[in-house]
């Protein structure tokens, strides 16, 4: 039975996944109405005040600084840079449960593993996407836009999302 559940499963997803889009990362990859490199006037005309904001961090990787805002309430922390001289601007978004956002071609938190496996069978022959799979997730990487989306799974569902540089 539960064998025969799975397989349905696959099946829709692997007919429903065409649907859900071909758009391509141009600008930026979002998630619901946030999106990478964008402005935090709209983060917080969106989104309102965060609920707590860190004190300046720096990136060891890209050596970015950012402060990372809080919405605990919609399971997002949102990466915000600071850079002398830059507009501040949305560098990271991390979405946990509750958040209900969809990411690239309509993954959330809670899509099936199965959907997030047929999503990377489409895209493993795109020139313009590295697809890696992790452990537990996959991480699409975009080396055009230097952007990267890592999707965590745990128990057959997608339990995390991150979007952010490509390091």
């Amino acid at each position: 039975m539960k064998s025969n559940l799975t397989m349905l499963v696959m099946i829709l997803a692997l007919l429903a996944t065409p649907t859900l889009g071909r758009r391509r990362a141009v600008a930026g990859l979002s998630l619901g109405n946030l999106t990478l490199g964008q402005y935090q006037t709209k983060l917080l005309n969106a989104m309102g005040p965060p609920a707590a904001k860190s004190d300046e961090q720096t990136d060891e990787v890209t050596k970015a600084t950012f402060e990372r805002w809080s919405y605990p309430n919609e399971g997002l922390e949102v990466d915000i840079s600071t850079e002398e001289g830059k507009t501040q601007s949305i560098y990271r978004i991390t979405a946990v449960a509750p958040c209900k956002l969809r990411a690239y071609r309509g993954l959330n938190i809670g899509s099936f593993e199965v959907e997030l496996k047929a999503v990377a069978l489409q895209l493993k022959d795109d020139p313009e996407v590295a697809v890696t799979e992790l452990p537990n997730g996959y991480r699409f990487s975009w080396e055009k836009t230097s952007q990267a989306l890592e999707l965590t799974t745990d128990n057959g569902k997608v339990s995390k999302i991150l979007l952010g540089p490509s390091s």
